[in-house]
């Protein structure tokens, strides 16, 4: 499904104005980091009607709790989800491996999402992981393990529309 047009036009606009920010502007070399700033007013200027709203919070999400880029977590698959851990006190650990990075296509590094609060959902990347999953696959992520998701080599996680229409 092609990417709504207001959707993509709140989202340029959005883009335009970060970088337009004269007090956001990096100094030294390379890209500048994606920071909870921009991540929050990204996620916000998504409409609550687009179809495909916890998909892009998640992938936000992901991506600034892991401190990974475009090709990492473009590349996540759902049987990368390793293992989920719920702890008595609400806490949740979900261990997710990256395979693919910037030069090299056989990564196999592990890193872990943990939830952040019951009360502000807004910013914690676990509950938004759990919505998505649970609205495109109808599994719930706590209770994954149960789930025989590791022969599914589904890509989880878009960053662009091209790239999800190259799949169909």
């Amino acid at each position: 499904m092609p990417i709504d047009s207001t959707l993509d036009y709140v989202m340029y606009k959005t883009i335009m104005e970060l970088r337009r920010d004269k007090s956001l502007k990096h100094r030294g070399e390379g890209k500048q980091s994606l920071v909870t700033f921009d991540v929050k007013y990204l996620i916000e200027s998504i409409p609550d009607c687009f179809e495909g709203k916890t998909e892009k919070e998640s992938l936000f999400l992901f991506a600034l709790h892991v401190g990974a880029r475009a090709i990492t977590c473009g590349n996540v698959r759902l049987c990368d989800i390793r293992k989920v851990v719920k702890e008595d006190d609400g806490s949740v650990f979900v261990n997710v491996r990256l395979m693919r990075c910037k030069g090299s296509s056989n990564w196999n590094h592990p890193v872990t999402l943990e939830k952040l609060s019951e009360d502000d959902k807004s910013l914690d990347a676990v509950y938004w992981l759990r919505k998505f999953i649970l609205n495109k696959y109808g599994l719930d992520l706590h209770y994954k393990m149960k789930c025989p998701l590791k022969e599914n080599g589904d890509k989880l996680l878009y960053f662009s529309e091209i790239e999800r229409m190259k799949t169909r």
